[in-house]
């Protein structure tokens, strides 16, 4: 058996053998802890950096598709 502790908000352990917390890719967020896997921001937002625990609404004007990363 293996223990880990959970993961942080912007980070995900994808499977319980796994020891080290991945950052979510720019595209992505996730803003819970223990999570498996992270969130593609949604159509009209972005996340520019990796690890983010949220998404940013694109200006006014401005398109971003979905997982985008400006």
């Amino acid at each position: 058996m293996y223990l880990c502790d959970p993961a942080d908000p912007g980070y995900y352990v994808a499977n319980k053998r796994q020891s080290v917390m991945t950052p979510c890719p720019a595209g992505t967020y996730n803003n819970e802890d223990a999570a498996i896997s992270c969130i593609t921001c949604p159509e009209g937002s972005f996340s520019s950096v990796s690890a983010s625990t949220e998404c940013t609404t694109a200006s006014n004007g401005s398109y971003a598709p979905e997982g985008a990363t400006q």
